[in-house]
This record gives C-alpha cells, structure tokens and sequence, in this order.
C-alpha cells in the first residue's frame, strides 16, 4: 500500500492504472525478478497484489478513484506517503482494517491478505459509485427491476408498455424507440435482473431475438447486471431484429448521465480541496 500511495503522489497526485502498475514495479522489483511469475491461473504475482493494495489504499480512504482507472490522492494518502518510514505502519494498519470491513463475503479479504487470491478475485476498477448501484438494482424484485429499466428508457425517450410477467413470450416491455425526429421503430425490450458477476450468453440472446420478431420488433434492446459473452455480441448483431446489448456498467453509465431522473443524485460544484491535491510542495 505504501508504494501505491507514494507513486501517486510521485505520479502527479493523481494516477491511471497503467501508470501505477508500471510506477510500484519499478519501486518494488526494481530489477525485474518478479517479472512472468504467476498462479497457477496464469495471473501475474505482482500483478494481483499492485492491484489489491489498490484496492485497500482506495477502500482505506488513501485514494480516491472518480472514474474507472484513475486514481487520485486524498489527505490522508498524501500524509501517509510523506511520512518516514518507521512511521507509516500505524496509519497503513488502520487504512487496512477499515478496507477491510467493506469487503463481503469476509474471505476476499483474507484472499487480498494471504496474496493467494485467483483471477476471479480481483478488485473491479471504478466500483466505488456502480458497486452500491448495481447492489441495489439487484435487490429490486424482478417485476420491480422490469418497471424501472422501462423507466429508463422512457427517460431516453421511448414509448414502452410493460408486458412483462407469467406468459410474456420473453419481452418484458415493447414500444417505439424514436429514429430522428419524424421516425420511430417498433422496439422490444428484455430486462434481466442477474447477479452483476454473471454473464449472458448466445443462446439468450438468440431466443430474445425470436420472442422480439414474434412480437413484430424492429429492433430490440436487453439488458442485464452482468455482462455479455462473445458469443451473445456475435449473436446480437446476426439476426433481425438486431438486439442493442446494455451490460450492468453501461447500465450505471445511462442512469447517472441522467441524475434524479433516474434515481441517483449528480452535484456539479468545486470540492473543497480537490484542486490542491496537484499543488507540488516543491514550487
């Protein structure tokens, strides 16, 4: 953790990922001996553990991460890398303790700590705001989720009726989608409420497909909390009506450019202090 925060600092106050890996591998294994050594999963050793103790700094309040793969330092990160060495082990011990708490299940943490964790174990860039989000569109029964998705795209501005329910033949909502200002098109639209670590594949999309065609769409949009395979981008694009495919973070992305109106609060203001991070107390 303490590389990590010193190469931000280092770094400008503030850090891409790419940046910090190849910043703290050079702080770290300076002559490269840790270079090509992995799991038995073929992840990278240094690797999993730059991106952990990212991870923790972020969750123990020394970054701050305002966008997938960037990084800024906060106060605390800044005084914590400016302090001599055989005074950081206290501030990083509590920095550690608090990340720690905010991880569930437990044994992430205890993964992140022992540096045995698999590729499927690794932290999410930028889960800071879209993390909570999808939490709480998951906890949503699945009618309750069809209604807001349908919500959402209203506020795009489709015309949709819900049909969703025992015997919906797949589609959940089918409408008009406009096409410029004098057109529109006949759209269906497919709502899964899935776990946001899971993944649609080709087969559902391709029967998205037929149900949509069925219900005389002419284009079809589906969305999901996880992601998409290959397969099912492949497949979205094979047949008509070709399916418009939003994943969970597509989905965080569409509801916070639209703010209240979609459920989330967006505050365009200067944050005290934000600015200062990139003031150099060398100049």
């Amino acid at each position: 953790m303490l590389p990590v925060v010193r190469a931000v600092v280092q770094l400008g106050g503030s850090a891409s990922t790419r940046q910090l890996y190849d910043e703290v591998s050079a702080m770290v294994d300076p002559e490269g001996r840790w270079e090509g050594v992995a799991y038995d999963s073929g992840e990278l050793k240094l690797t999993n553990r730059i991106s952990w103790a990212m991870l923790y700094c972020k969750r123990g309040g020394l970054l701050d991460s305002p966008r997938r793969a960037l990084y800024l330092i906060t106060d605390e990160g800044a005084r914590v890398a400016g302090l001599p060495d055989a005074d950081v082990k206290g501030p990083l011990d509590e920095a550690y303790r608090v990340a720690a708490r905010t991880f569930a299940p437990k044994k992430e943490a205890q993964a992140a700590d022992d540096g045995a964790g698999e590729s499927d174990g690794a932290p999410v860039e930028g889960e800071d705001w879209q993390g909570p989000l999808l939490a709480q569109l998951h906890a949503m029964s699945p009618v309750a989720f069809e209604r807001y998705v349908l919500h959402l795209l209203r506020v795009y501005g489709m015309e949709l009726d819900h049909v969703g329910g025992v015997g919906d033949g797949g589609v959940d909502g089918i409408g008009t989608a406009p096409v410029g200002d004098l057109l529109s098109v006949t759209v269906a639209v497919q709502a899964k409420r899935s776990d946001p670590a899971s993944s649609v594949g080709r087969d559902v999309v391709a029967l998205f497909q037929r149900d949509a065609q069925a219900k005389g769409a002419e284009r079809a949009v589906l969305v999901t909390l996880g992601s998409f395979t290959r397969g099912a981008v492949d497949a979205s694009q094979e047949a008509i009506p070709t399916v418009e495919l939003i994943d969970g973070a597509r989905l965080c992305d569409l509801i916070a450019t639209k703010g209240e109106q979609a459920g989330v609060q967006v505050a365009h203001r200067a944050i005290p202090g934000f600015f200062a991070r990139f003031e150099s107390s060398n100049h």
